[in-house]
């Protein structure tokens, strides 16, 4: 006879059958998944809960700290979803605006992109803000820099290895080259002046600059960073 489930674990499992059962939790259209109740899949927002102004930020702790200087911080709108995101929502000087909790990486900005463009009604804006490496020895760590000249995207060679540039079967892939670097990608140029001009005026000329932003799709072999445990380029 088998012995009976810890109390806790009991406890869990009925919490997952009602979760389960519960209606609103059923997803439909497998081509962009929603719950019934109009939620998205990953962020968890449905129509009121995203403003027409977005600022994305990877930190969570960041995005809170932000969130405090809307208009009424104790009022503000929080959805918190089990992948890793939050949203608030309030006003700045009467605008709506939303803080969102990112994460890190390109597909996590791909989740909030096209799921606040499904649940935001008429025109949006997003402006990423985050912390990057960079290789201009005239920019030291701390200057601000706004992607003006445009964004471009560093993809790894997943089939490039050392022993394909030697192995006649596969030099194909060698000669494709271990990155590839996606074409520019142009910001809206009357947003981004907006915000280089507002920036400037408020941290001082000296500390922003402009630039390109490159994003890699990992943190280490796509951005050039190699450890001796790993096969690195």
């Amino acid at each position: 006879m088998a012995a009976p489930l810890p109390e806790k674990v009991t406890q869990l499992l009925g919490t997952a059958k009602d979760y389960v059962n519960d209606e609103n939790n059923i997803l439909n259209d497998p081509n962009f998944p929603m719950y019934n109740d109009g939620r998205t899949m990953h962020l968890t927002v449905q129509p009121g809960d995203v403003a027409q102004r977005i600022l994305s930020v990877g930190d969570s702790g960041r995005a809170f700290r932000i969130s405090r200087l809307l208009d009424h911080p104790d009022q503000v709108k929080v959805v918190s979803s089990s992948r890793g995101f939050t949203v608030y929502t309030g006003t700045f000087r009467d605008v709506p605006v939303s803080i969102i909790a990112t994460g890190m990486g390109i597909t996590m900005m791909d989740f909030v992109v096209r799921e606040c463009r499904k649940v935001v009604e008429g025109n949006m804006m997003i402006v990423r803000y985050g912390t990057c490496g960079g290789i201009e020895k005239d920019n030291p760590a701390g200057t601000v820099v706004v992607a003006s000249k445009g964004a471009a995207g560093s993809v790894h060679n997943y089939n490039y290895t050392a022993e394909s540039a030697v192995d006649k079967e596969n030099q194909k892939f060698a000669s494709q080259g271990a990155f590839k670097i996606t074409k520019l990608v142009m910001p809206d140029a009357e947003l981004c002046n907006s915000v280089l001009k507002n920036l400037k005026a408020t941290l001082g000329k000296d500390i922003v600059t402009e630039g390109i932003g490159v994003t890699g799709d990992s943190f280490y072999s796509s951005q050039g960073r190699t450890t001796p445990n790993f096969e690195d380029f």
